[in-house]
């Protein structure tokens, strides 16, 4: 079989066929989140087996140039055009603060509502990524930072602390994943002052890797930690319908839920049972990860070109949730104001403090599929940044 005119004699034929592809690839001939020629089509077209356009195309995977999709095809990896440092770790407060909800929260979550918004700033998935026919079919038959152990073991010394909220698979909204022995730290700790723990889990099924994280919960040998989570990150949000697995405290949990919302419709529950049990949720989940990962991929491309010089973007292993920190000059309560004349809602970094830190500091909602309204809206949002900066619009970086 002959070789492709371009392609070297000096090295194997499958690897020169991925350094081509590469190339067009860069030039940008083939583009993010794109389809490339299937095996058999690029066979033909370069006059060389399927074998060896396997072989390539393997090749483009390890390098991070494609990603292939179950019974899809081959698509380009968004690549971030340079290595973007990720934002700096935060400094946990000295002492405790009330924690309430601030003008700015309440203008946010009715932006969050309103559908004239692009929702920038939410944590909450679109629609059509969610089984909604599915679920709807069921219903119809059927009539939801990381914790900084030195000074936790300071603040279990000098405080009076009876229980902590914790988050340790990808926490919102840094999206960072507690290591295995810090859980395990962090549960001697627990033991060690007698403290339990209310660990949210919501984003634990959303791992980008191949293994999911282990819960706090997997340490928990005598019921201290109640592990929460709920379907609408995965399956439905407007269900609102979780799940608590509460150790020692099942009574009193029992008691509690019973005094504040007497129960949950069981029509919702019977749905979201008979999803679990018929409707292949493990298949769901695999497909919902890989849309998360990719949407997170192209976000995180769009923001580097569009965003000023010195934006940090943290680098996520699972869940929709990326973290900006912008140059100091930077304000994201202004830029929130600016946005929304523009119909664009964001989550400005006040939102996640008591102490009105991180005002340079954004998250992103990267649960809305890719469309050309969203990237007009994060090049709104970075002209808007730019312009407090006095830098250009907008910039670009050659990968």
């Amino acid at each position: 079989m002959k070789r492709h005119a371009s392609f070297s004699s000096t090295e194997p034929l499958y690897a020169a066929l991925a350094d081509s592809v590469q190339g067009l690839i860069s030039a940008g001939t083939f583009r993010p989140g794109h389809r490339i020629p299937s095996v058999r089509r690029m066979a033909q077209a370069r006059t060389v087996s399927i074998s060896t356009v396997l072989q390539a195309y393997t090749l483009l995977e390890s390098r991070g140039y494609l990603e292939a999709r179950l019974q899809s095809g081959y698509y380009v990896r968004p690549r971030l055009p340079f290595e973007t440092p990720e934002p700096r770790m935060a400094r946990p407060m000295a002492r405790p603060s009330t924690v309430g909800i601030s003008d700015l929260a309440a203008a946010f979550m009715r932006a969050s509502s309103d559908p004239a918004y692009v929702p920038l700033g939410g944590a909450c998935p679109d629609p059509s990524l969610f089984p909604t026919a599915k679920l709807a079919r069921l219903l119809g038959a059927a009539g939801r930072d990381g914790l900084c152990l030195d000074s936790f073991r300071s603040a279990l010394a000098q405080c009076d602390i009876k229980a902590v909220l914790v988050m340790p698979g990808f926490q919102n909204p840094l999206g960072s994943c507690m290591p295995d022995e810090n859980k395990e730290r962090l549960y001697n700790l627990l033991v060690e002052h007698d403290v339990a723990a209310v660990e949210d889990d919501i984003y634990g099924d959303l791992h980008f890797e191949e293994r999911r994280p282990k819960p706090l919960k997997a340490w928990d040998t005598d019921g201290r930690v109640l592990l929460c989570s709920s379907f609408g990150k995965t399956l439905a949000a407007g269900a609102r319908v979780g799940w608590v697995a509460p150790g020692r405290y099942t009574e009193r949990v029992r008691r509690l839920k019973l005094a504040n919302t007497l129960g949950t419709p069981v029509v919702l529950q019977k749905t979201i049972s008979d999803f679990l049990r018929n409707g292949g949720y493990d298949h769901h989940l695999r497909s919902i990860r890989r849309a998360y990962r990719h949407q997170v991929q192209v976000f995180s491309q769009a923001i580097v070109e569009s965003f000023p010089s010195g934006t940090r973007l943290s680098r996520p292993q699972g869940g929709f949730i990326l973290w900006l920190e912008l140059p100091t000059g930077v304000d994201t309560v202004r830029l929130h104001e600016d946005a929304l004349t523009h119909h664009i809602n964001t989550a400005p970094g006040v939102l996640f403090s008591v102490k009105d830190r991180y005002r340079h500091c954004l998250r992103m909602n990267c649960g809305l599929p890719w469309s050309p309204r969203i990237e007009a809206a994060l090049r709104t949002l970075g002209r808007l940044a730019s312009a407090q900066l006095g830098e250009p619009a907008s910039r670009r970086h050659s990968a």
